[in-house]
């Protein structure tokens, strides 16, 4: 029972997480930091909301902040990466290093059980796509400082699914003080950025916050039934969602041959998604 509500969780995450920037793409012209302080900002308001509404306490941690102000920081990493390698590179490279990472600190740091060979081979298999969806999207440019936002971006992404783990807390007490770490992130980026309310980037960045909120609450979940090496990557799966959100909704890719490409990408994602699922039942 344990599985088949890890793999809802991860699924419900993945599709939070690569529909979470949908409300952006009505947005004409948004300034990303100024979305981002309110996207950070309704996540608060959505830990807190979620957390009433769930009986979790209101009550803070050194994990969940920490895992609050990590993800911040890696969010902005990513958005400073994208003005200079563009959206492809600067979306696939730190998803393959959060693949990666949370698989390593799983198997090796927390011993969970799995069936290690089909697992690698599933993250292999997910990078594989990864790489095929980012290069068929015709942004070839290359940047050192860019790529190292993202590789930065990807260690920072994969720290909280850690520090949820490394702390041993109930998702009740994870929520809130991540919700709060980020919140110290949005008044931060006010103070700095933020000067005047747009209400065009306002409302989408609610929806976006509250789309977030929920995957991440989902991702703790997955966490819990399948363990980190599999959980975390599995909520992965939201950049197949956001391929299909692209291609038959935005209708992004008009080149067929790219489009086929990109295809290609995105079922063996899925496949990835199969073998990671096999490696907790085949063990």
């Amino acid at each position: 029972m344990s599985l088949e509500l890890g793999v809802a969780a991860a699924l419900v995450s993945a599709a939070m997480f690569g529909s979470q920037f949908v409300p952006l793409k009505k947005v004409k012209n948004p300034d990303m930091l100024h979305y981002s302080a309110f996207m950070y900002a309704a996540i608060f308001l959505a830990s807190v909301a979620f957390s009433l509404l769930l009986g979790f306490p209101l009550a803070l941690n050194y994990f969940g902040l920490a895992a609050g102000l990590v993800w911040s920081a890696g969010n902005m990493l990513q958005i400073f990466s994208i003005s200079r390698i563009g959206l492809a590179k600067a979306t696939a490279i730190p998803m393959g290093i959060v693949l990666v990472s949370n698989f390593a600190q799983g198997t090796l740091y927390f011993r969970e059980p799995l069936n290690f060979i089909i697992g690698a081979a599933g993250i292999a298999v997910f990078i594989l796509g990864i790489f095929l969806v980012s290069r068929s999207r015709g942004d070839e440019k290359a940047d050192s400082l860019g790529l190292g936002y993202a590789f930065a971006a990807g260690i920072l992404f994969s720290t909280p699914a850690f520090l949820f783990k490394l702390g041993a807390l109930p998702e009740s007490q994870f929520l809130f003080p991540m919700g709060f770490g980020i919140l110290l992130s949005c008044i931060s980026l006010f103070a700095l950025k933020v000067r005047k309310m747009k209400t065009e980037e306002a409302k989408p960045a609610l929806v976006s916050g509250i789309m977030w909120s929920i995957g991440m609450l989902t991702t703790l979940y997955a966490i819990l039934f399948l363990g980190l090496a599999i959980g975390a990557p599995l909520t992965q799966l939201g950049l197949l969602v956001g391929v299909l959100w692209g291609l038959f909704y935005f209708r992004e890719i008009k080149d067929v041959s790219i489009v086929k490409k990109v295809m290609l990408g995105a079922v063996l994602i899925f496949a990835a998604g199969i073998l990671l699922t096999l490696s907790k039942v085949l063990l």
